[in-house]
């Protein structure tokens, strides 16, 4: 027998990648924790407002894509993680980095990305 997901997890997570990847800040926002901490493939830590500031100025930027692949995820009742592969292209530069990202059920049982951090792989 696998895994059951709530799958209200499962579409928030996806809902989420769709709004990195379409470069929607709006529908991204929805997904996301106002206290939310971000930590980049470069270290750096950006939390709240900072964090959505930073997305809004990202996803302005019309010349990048992204392309993530969840390869692990699991669920409790109100903690989900999820661990992505990611392809980066900006330009002529390609990254590759994993993404993990977590999410908290709050008691109205809506799921909001808590924490993100990205970590470079070499490919």
């Amino acid at each position: 027998m696998g895994i059951m997901y709530d799958m209200s997890f499962v579409a928030t997570l996806e809902r989420h990648l769709k709004a990195i990847a379409t470069h929607d800040f709006e529908e991204f926002v929805a997904t996301v924790d106002p206290l939310v901490r971000l930590v980049g493939t470069e270290g750096k830590i950006l939390e709240g407002g900072a964090a959505f500031d930073a997305h809004r100025q990202w996803f302005a930027d019309s010349s990048w894509r992204l392309h993530g692949e969840v390869i692990f995820m699991e669920q409790t009742a109100d903690v989900g993680w999820a661990l992505t592969r990611v392809r980066y292209e900006h330009g002529s530069s390609v990254a590759n980095f994993l993404l993990f990202l977590l999410f908290h059920s709050d008691a109205a049982g809506v799921w909001k990305l808590a924490y993100d951090q990205g970590t470079p792989i070499a490919h």
